[in-house]
């Protein structure tokens, strides 16, 4: 872990030297690197960097062998239309939601709980779905009342995959259905199953339904 991130590092001090802009590598990155030491949590600062690419890779899931690759082509192509301030800034304020959900530094108990759910129940992979939820709940695009909603959906998901015999389907593949699911609570998705099909649209879809279409 700790010589992939060195790399990471390195490109971005070159970088950022380059464009004289070093002190935003003091004023965000290695903020990051602290604030994860301080938790003593640095053997995690990988897996936020795999898991805040995965955020933009439209859910194709990063491994950790190529971590320093991928996070260089991101950056290249983000500074294309971005400031390197506002990129680091960016991925400052992302680092502290994902400290949030492993630490469960979360002020608000019903939140907090469900986290913690998610946690126990080892469901890793669902991080980065996690970290854009944390991000519409800090400016506001969601209410308390739809982020309970989603972690709920979220715990019951992560609870059928955990102990279901069945084979489980990644959650990235269901993520797009569930932002429809909870965006619009009328929403009915395309489902093969016709009992549910036929259901009237007022009645809410639970996670149950959208696993029955990929299962």
């Amino acid at each position: 872990m700790k010589h992939k991130v060195e790399k990471i590092k390195a490109f971005l001090i070159e970088t950022l030297n380059r464009k004289n802009s070093i002190n935003l590598f003091a004023n965000y990155f290695a903020r990051i690197e602290e604030n994860f030491a301080k938790y003593g949590l640095l053997n995690k600062f990988e897996d936020f960097i795999c898991d805040y690419l995965t955020i933009y890779s439209n859910g194709n899931v990063f491994d950790n062998e190529d971590v320093y690759v991928y996070f260089r082509d991101f950056y290249e192509y983000a500074s294309r239309m971005k400031s390197d301030e506002n990129i680091l800034k960016h991925i400052y304020r992302y680092s502290t939601y994902y400290l949030k959900i492993l630490t469960l530094d979360i002020a608000d108990v019903d939140i907090r709980r469900l986290v913690e759910k998610i946690n126990k129940l080892g469901a890793t992979d669902i991080y980065s779905y996690l970290l854009e939820v944390f991000e519409d709940y800090e400016f506001a695009h969601i209410n308390k009342n739809m982020f309970v909603d989603i972690l709920e959906t979220v715990v019951e998901y992560a609870a059928n995959r955990k102990f279901s015999h069945k084979e489980s389907i990644p959650f990235s593949v269901l993520s797009c259905e569930l932002n429809k699911m909870l965006a619009m609570k009328n929403y009915v998705p395309q489902l093969d199953n016709s009992e549910v099909a036929d259901r009237s649209v007022t009645e809410k879809i639970t996670i149950n339904d959208l696993l029955q279409q990929y299962g």
